[in-house]
C-alpha cells in the first residue's frame, strides 16, 4: 500500500494488512521513509483504529529510527496499535475532537492447559513491550502505565496530553474516524458505538465510507442534533439494540462454528481470520479451511501467509464458479460470486490492540 503523498505519510486504516490486503504496514512506512530520504522532517497524518499489535511496534520503531523530525498529526482516531505506532514521532499533535486509545494487547488461542499457558506469556510480554514504548514517551512508570492499558484508556486530546500521551492540540477540526466496527471495543465512547451503528460499519467496505472532507466528530454530530431526529433517535433505541443483540448472537454462533471445526487444527490463523470477516458465510469459511495446507500457516510469516492463502482460495472458488455467500444487507441477493475485500472491523478481535 502506498503511503506517501507527497511529502507526508498518510496512514488512514488498519495497522497491517488483514484478510485481504487491506490496511498499511510498517514495511509500506520504511518504504515511504526511503523515498523522503533519511533526513527529511515528515508529517504522519494518522486516522487508524488500529490493527495488529506487533505491526504497531515495527510502524514505531520505523518512525523512531528515522533521522529526520516526524511529527504525528492524529486527524481523527489513534486506537491501539495505531497508538503504540505514534509514539515513534518526535512529537505528537492532536486535532481538536480527535481521540487517542491504548489497551492490552489479545488474542485467540486453540488448544489444551498448555497452548493457554502459553498464549498467557506471550501476549503478557507483548503488553510489556507497548507498556514500556508509552513509559518512553509518558516519562511515568511502566506499570502504571499497564494499568491504564488494561482498562482501555480513551482520552481527548486534551486528556492525552495531560497523560502524556501528545504533545499539544491543534485547532484544526478532527475529520471523521475510519469505518470501522467501534461497538467491539469494551468501552468506546457512546458517540462512536453510535456511528458505527448509524453507518453500518459492520458492512462491507465500499458499502458506507467516512467522510473525508467532513470536519464533524461524533460529538459535534450527537449535540447538533435538531430536536425531532433525537427524539426520532431515542423512541428507535428499544428496536435498535434488540437487532443490535441478535446481530451480535448470529456473529459468535458463526465465529464459533468456524473456529471449532475440525479443519480448524493446524491453522488457527486463517481460522481467526475468517471467523472475524464480516462477509464470508460459515460454511464457505470452513470450506476455505479445509483446503488450506498447513504448511502455508507455519513460521513468523504465518499472519501474511494466512491472509494470501485465503484469498488465493476465495479467488478460486470464484474461478470455478461456486458462489460465497457475501451475506451483505447491500448487495442484492446476498450470493456473490466471491468474498469482496473488507476492510479489518471484524477481525478487531485478532487484531486491532485486541491482536497479538
Amino acid at each position: 500500500m502506498d503511503v506517501l503523498s507527497g511529502s507526508e505519510i498518510v496512514l488512514h486504516g488498519t495497522v497491517g494488512a488483514d484478510l485481504f490486503g487491506d490496511g498499511f504496514t510498517a514495511r509500506d512506512i520504511i518504504v515511504a521513509l526511503a523515498k523522503l530520504g533519511p533526513t527529511a522532517d515528515v508529517t504522519v497524518r494518522i486516522n487508524s483504529p488500529g490493527g495488529f499489535a506487533v505491526e504497531g511496534i515495527a510502524s514505531h520503531n520505523a518512525l523512531a529510527a528515522h533521522r529526520g523530525r516526524v511529527t504525528a498529526l492524529i486527524e481523527g482516531i489513534c486506537a491501539s496499535a495505531a497508538t503504540t505506532l505514534a509514539m515513534g514521532a518526535d512529537e505528537i499533535v492532536m486535532s481538536t475532537g480527535a481521540l487517542m486509545m491504548a489497551h492490552d494487547p489479545a488474542s485467540f488461542t486453540m488448544g489444551d492447559v498448555a497452548d493457554h499457558e502459553k498464549a498467557i506469556v506471550s501476549l503478557d510480554k507483548l503488553g510489556e513491550s507497548m507498556a514500556d514504548i508509552y513509559a518512553r514517551k509518558t516519562k511515568r512508570p511502566a506499570a502504571e502505565i499497564r494499568d491504564e492499558m488494561r482498562g482501555e484508556l480513551w482520552m481527548t486530546g486534551a486528556e492525552a496530553v495531560e497523560r502524556g500521551y501528545a504533545d499539544r492540540v491543534d485547532a484544526t477540526p478532527a475529520i471523521d474516524p475510519v469505518a470501522f466496527d467501534y461497538r467491539l471495543f469494551m468501552r468506546a465512547p457512546e458517540p462512536m458505538r453510535a456511528m458505527a451503528s448509524a453507518r453500518n460499519w459492520s458492512a462491507p467496505k465500499g458499502a458506507v465510507r467516512p467522510s473525508a472532507a467532513s470536519a464533524v466528530t461524533p460529538r459535534q454530530q450527537e449535540s447538533s442534533m435538531p430536536n425531532d431526529q433525537a427524539d426520532q433517535k431515542s423512541a428507535a433505541a428499544p428496536e435498535l439494540a434488540a437487532a443490535t443483540a441478535t446481530a451480535r448472537t448470529d456473529e459468535r454462533t458463526r465465529a464459533k462454528a468456524i473456529l471449532t471445526s475440525g479443519d480448524a487444527a493446524g491453522r488457527e490463523e486463517l481460522a481467526s481470520y475468517l471467523a472475524f470477516d464480516t462477509e464470508m458465510a460459515a460454511d464457505a469459511a470452513v470450506a476455505v479451511l479445509a483446503k488450506a495446507p498447513k504448511a502455508a500457516l507455519v513460521g513468523a510469516d504465518a499472519a501474511d501467509n494466512a491472509a494470501a492463502t485465503a484469498l488465493l482460495l476465495a479467488r478460486a472458488d470464484a474461478d470455478a464458479g461456486r458462489p460465497i455467500d457475501g451475506r451483505s444487507t447491500a448487495l442484492a441477493g446476498g450470493a456473490q460470486p466471491a468474498p469482496k475485500p473488507v476492510t479489518a472491523s471484524a477481525n478487531m478481535l485478532k487484531l486491532v490492540g485486541k491482536g497479538a
